[in-house]
């Protein structure tokens, strides 16, 4: 969308992902006027799923039960979910090459897939609102300044520099990027700092999926998933359709970051495609299709901090308010600072949720 010099808005989101478009759907529904500023060239953030006819989660694929905002907002927006496919036999790797069954459950049983990927969820998502002219893509947020009666926003749209006015702003970027933008007055130092140390979460991680005509995994009476200590791929897992195909395997990448960009992507692609062959045979040999998704080279979703993957599951949540100048006009609210289920597609929905009616609430006249 062509950017606009000038602009008055009640709230500005600053971020496309699942937390901003939540957000902004949200605040429509209220009644509350909204805009959305995207860097990339597309909505979505770290959900991003290829099409090939359906969609293949190259971003966070699962949800759990208990997570009763996704659960909601999937009712909401007619869509459905599946179970995780994890019949048949786990196989596990040895450093030594020899592939042998692995005893128990497999580490994704009991999860859930959203039906034609997790796009579909931020695509319903955009499509509520592109009609109303309100998501700007390529709009990259650069400073934010407090003033009288809210907040000046610098942004950079191609060649352009728009200066836009919001009553409020919520940032729904990595913390850890949201930390680098510009603040004037500064940001308190607890808060700069809590928002630099928030991990942003598979910052550090990539993703493999390879594509197939059939699904000759299950043909063969195993569950699709594998675990390996030789790699690259050290967890692996079907990654089909609901229904139909083409079928795929996904896995993670096992090596760090500095390391996947010495070698290459598209070694790491032939590797990978080798080591689906040495795991599930000959059938293995010939996908239709293998790509690749490495987000730690994503200047709109890795800091340079992110590249070495946290131990466990962070610690996640942003308690720190804002204050003085700040107060009530700049919201944190990506997935990372909910502190129950922060990095999670559920994190996402519950942070924009609460955010949306708090501001309405506060607002009322």
């Amino acid at each position: 969308m062509k950017g606009v010099l000038d602009l008055d808005v009640e709230v500005l989101i600053v971020g496309g992902g699942l937390s901003g478009l939540c957000a902004a759907w949200r605040l429509k529904a209220l009644g509350i006027d909204y805009r959305v500023v995207e860097a990339r060239a597309r909505v979505g953030g770290r959900i991003y799923s290829p099409d090939y006819g359906t969609d293949f989660d190259l971003g966070p694929s699962w949800i759990w039960p208990g997570q009763h905002q996704v659960a909601q907002l999937l009712e909401e927006l007619h869509l459905e979910k599946f179970d995780q496919p994890v019949s048949g036999t786990t196989l596990y790797q040895l450093q030594s090459g020899q592939v042998q069954p692995h005893q128990g459950l497999s580490p994704m049983s009991g999860a859930y897939r959203i039906k034609r990927g997790s796009s579909a969820l931020v695509n319903a998502l955009a499509d509520a609102l592109v009609g109303d002219n309100t998501i700007y893509l390529e709009h990259i947020c650069t400073k934010l300044s407090a003033t009288e009666h809210g907040v000046k926003v610098q942004i950079s749209h191609g060649e352009s520099t728009l200066e836009w006015h919001a009553k409020t702003v919520a940032v729904a970027i990595p913390p850890r990027l949201a930390a680098k933008l510009s603040y004037f007055p500064a940001l308190p130092s607890n808060l700069h700092h809590a928002l630099s140390q928030l991990p942003t979460w598979m910052a550090a991680h990539a993703k493999i999926i390879a594509l197939f005509d059939n699904a000759f995994w299950k043909e063969q009476g195993l569950s699709g998933t594998a675990m390996s200590q030789v790699g690259p791929l050290v967890e692996i897992h079907d990654a089909s359709p609901s229904e139909g195909g083409p079928y795929a395997l996904f896995g993670f990448v096992g090596y760090p970051a500095d390391a996947r960009q010495q070698i290459g992507q598209a070694e790491l692609v032939k590797m990978a495609k080798q080591q689906l062959v040495s795991i599930f045979g000959p059938a293995a040999k010939k996908p239709i299709d293998v790509i690749i998704q490495d987000w730690s080279v994503e200047p709109f979703t890795a800091d340079q901090e992110d590249l070495n993957v946290a131990a466990g599951h962070p610690a996640y949540g942003l308690s720190i308010k804002t204050e003085g100048e700040w107060d009530s006009r700049l919201h944190f609210i990506s997935t990372e600072t909910n502190r129950d289920n922060g990095g999670l597609i559920e994190g996402a929905i519950d942070r924009a949720t609460q955010f949306a009616h708090n501001y309405s609430n506060d607002h009322k006249k």
